[in-house]
């Protein structure tokens, strides 16, 4: 096979990777040289060398009045504030829980290592070159118990398949990347290899940088690989690509009794189904031989893919690994089909800008050549035309001319040439270029200086939406990309790490609470639990379960708070007698985050400090317990009066009784009245008491009621508090300190 064949048969040994990469770095060639002069022309450095040598030569300035920087601000302005977040949905029955777990679990992974800042890194390269890349791997040397890294990578460092076309170079076969590593830590990865065997010196795409002595890119070939081990250089190239290959599998069904449920089709590599064939057959397992991607990776270097491992003795080292997929996930800009690679929103900037300066340069050159204009002068007109030439702009100086010079007319100013015409039209047509060319206009930048309807600034800042579009769906599907990535490296995440996942109440009913946690009240904001990472739980157990990757607008983006909260003023009137549906609304308010989870908090109770919550639970089991004793009181009262006055009436029945016979007449008749008005003012002392009784209670009742008031007012104030100082508001000033 020769060296450069681009297209190796196996794709394992070194003269193909070899021939992969550089093939690669040749057709694309024409990028490497075109990105460079992207970034400085963002970056506010149109010129290049030769230019400057020229303009200096010429005695003209550099002037250089940067139009493309603020440009690509603005486009990554609103990828900052239009983000999308991840959503993971389970394939399998009956998991719509595990994708709300699955989902938190990858919020927490993606904060921790700043993904969201590492993707607009990535994305303002796309607007810039048309490249944008990224790694998602699992990283242990930050913490030892693994962390998932989202990077950013230079695309000026990555290589990919010559032959892909489509976004995001989703068909690409092969795939890599190369650094400068510092020698010591290339000798720490490879242990037991020389620099000379590290340095991949024929990965070359441009003038990068130097790499140091021993490393200079205009050394020879030979010179190069010569260089003695005893003169380490400063760093070592060293080569990583990936690529898939095609490989025999079988689709395997069980036969119908041996699973109680409908068998569901397995994967099976050949070297596990073969030589088992026959015999599983028999069993009534039936398979369909299919091809599956297999992917790998290697690092190369000077002459040999380098070992990833030590060998122990009579072992060789391991120089491919397995993969379960490409870690590099690219965002692509605009195609070219020519060129055969894809370009950013610069390259159509840099013409447009380069007549604006040009255009700057030559009116500073017209009005620095005819500031004054000249002279036009007859000989002898001057008795000194040397010192005449030399005085005529210095007003405190006299010039002496000769007898007649004036009078006669001898001396005539020349009128200095008026600025070109054309040159102010094409300085604004230039200007005007740059908006043109990429569809962003004032409206988008906020800087309209025009009275207009808003509903017509609206329009036409969507219009310029409209026309960036494609490169914001490139980004939709790197996210697609990213998180099948993301879950891979979940899957490997060690058993037992504490991860962290953020959980409303349905994920809180769904797991037991931790020790010395609170359960989560009904209608409560989310809470962040931690917990033991169990695959199981976050149904990542199973590698042949698969999810499906859904991209949404995230609440925390402002454009989407702002039509989501618009969307719901027609309801918050009726949402207010609903705290909980109320705390739900306040997520896509346009007031901070913190501001609006204490709101939530505290208009669902669970914003109340534990302190506060326990006196308002001791209070009402004091008020239970009152409430419980009056009406026992009452009743025991009311029955104790009625047996008092049936036993005092019996008891005055009697002695009338007796008295009757011995009195005879009316007697007996005057003394039942006299007992009669004693049981009544008995009556009347019993029932004053208990109004007594009943009155102490109340009293009792409202002061704890007015304490309960007091403790929720210092609870409201403390939420109040918190809010405004999580949402940077000075609350002296609302009340007037």
């Amino acid at each position: 096979m020769a060296l450069d064949d681009p297209q190796p048969v196996t794709g394992t040994d070194f003269i193909a990777l070899r021939a992969w990469v550089k093939d690669s770095l040749s057709k694309h060639s024409e990028f490497y040289k075109e990105a460079p002069e992207c970034y400085d022309f963002v970056a506010g450095h149109p010129w290049t060398d030769e230019d400057k040598d020229a303009l200096k030569a010429s005695g003209q300035p550099a002037v250089s009045f940067n139009l493309v920087g603020p440009t690509i601000d603005a486009i990554c302005g609103m990828e900052v504030n239009n983000r999308q977040e991840v959503k993971f949905l389970p394939r399998t029955m009956g998991d719509a829980a595990v994708n709300e777990k699955l989902t938190s679990l990858a919020e927490w992974a993606r904060d921790e290592c700043q993904a969201e800042d590492e993707e607009s890194f990535a994305f303002r390269d796309t607007a810039i070159c048309g490249r944008g890349v990224t790694e998602t791997r699992l990283d242990f040397e930050e913490e030892p118990t693994g962390k998932i890294i989202v990077d950013r990578r230079d695309p000026m460092e990555c290589f990919v398949d010559p032959a892909a076309s489509k976004a995001n170079f989703a068909d690409a076969k092969y795939m890599g990347d190369f650094r400068d590593l510092d020698t010591a830590d290339a000798q720490a990865m490879f242990p037991g290899i020389m620099p000379s065997a590290l340095n991949a010196y024929w990965a070359v795409t441009t003038d990068l940088h130097d790499g140091g002595e021993g490393y200079k890119r205009d050394y020879p070939e030979e010179t190069r690989a010569g260089l003695r081990d005893d003169k380490r250089p400063k760093t070592v190239r060293v080569v990583r690509i990936q690529w898939w290959e095609r490989v025999r599998a079988y689709m395997v069904v069980a036969p119908q009794g041996i699973e109680a449920q409908q068998p569901e089709p397995k994967q099976i590599s050949a070297e596990e189904w073969e030589p088992n064939a026959e015999a599983m057959q028999a069993e009534g397992y039936q398979a369909a031989p299919i091809f599956t991607r297999a992917y790998k990776q290697a690092f190369l270097g000077a002459n040999s893919i380098l070992p990833t491992n030590e060998a122990g003795e009579g072992e060789e080292p391991t120089t491919i690994d397995d993969i379960d997929g490409f870690s590099l996930c690219w965002i692509t800009g605009r195609w070219d089909r020519n060129k055969r690679y894809h370009y950013g929103i610069v390259r159509p900037l840099m013409d447009p800008q380069r007549i604006v300066n040009k255009s700057l340069i030559q009116t500073l050159q017209i009005l620095k050549t005819n500031a004054k204009g000249g002279l036009m002068i007859e000989k002898g007109a001057f008795a000194n035309p040397r010192e005449a030439e030399q005085d005529w702009s210095d007003p405190s100086k006299t010039i002496v001319v000769s007898d007649g010079a004036l009078s006669g007319g001898r001396i005539q100013p020349r009128v200095a040439p008026p600025l070109p015409a054309a040159l102010g039209s094409l300085l604004e047509f230039s200007m005007t270029s740059i908006r043109n060319v990429t569809g962003v206009n004032l409206e988008l930048l906020g800087a309209a200086d025009r009275e207009q309807a808003a509903s017509l600034e609206y329009q036409r800042r969507q219009s310029a939406m409209s026309i960036l579009a494609p490169l914001f769906d490139a980004l939709r599907r790197y996210r697609k990309t990213e998180g099948y990535v993301l879950i891979s490296c979940l899957r490997r995440l060690p058993p037992g790490v504490l991860v962290r996942v953020v959980q409303d109440e349905d994920q809180q009913a769904g797991m037991p609470p931790q020790p010395g946690q609170q359960p989560q009240q009904p209608g409560a904001a989310p809470k962040n639990a931690f917990a033991p990472f169990d695959p199981a739980a976050f149904g990542l157990d199973k590698q042949e379960d698969r999810f499906d990757v859904i991209v949404d607008e995230a609440p925390s983006s402002p454009n989407q708070k702002e039509q989501t909260w618009a969307a719901l003023q027609p309801f918050i009137a009726g949402l207010a007698e609903k705290p909980a549906a109320l705390a739900v609304a306040l997520k896509y308010s346009p007031l901070p985050l913190g501001a609006a989870q204490e709101l939530s908090q505290a208009m669902t109770g669970s914003g109340i400090p534990p302190e506060v919550q326990q006196q308002i639970q001791e209070g009402q089991q004091q008020i239970a317990q009152l409430t419980q004793e009056n009406e026992t009181l009452k009743a025991d009262r009311s029955v104790d009066a009625e047996k008092l006055k049936i036993e005092g009436f019996k008891a005055e029945t009697e002695r009338a009784d007796k008295l009757r016979p011995e009195q005879g007449g009316d007697g007996g008749a005057s003394e039942l009245e006299l007992l009669k008005l004693q049981i009544e003012q008995q009556d009347a002392e019993r029932q004053r008491q208990f109004e007594a009784s009943e009155n102490r209670q109340k009293e009792q009742f409202d002061l704890l009621m007015q304490h309960l008031k007091n403790a929720g007012q210092i609870a409201a104030s403390r939420v109040r508090a918190d809010a405004a100082a999580d949402s940077g508001i000075e609350t002296g000033s609302e009340v007037g300190v």
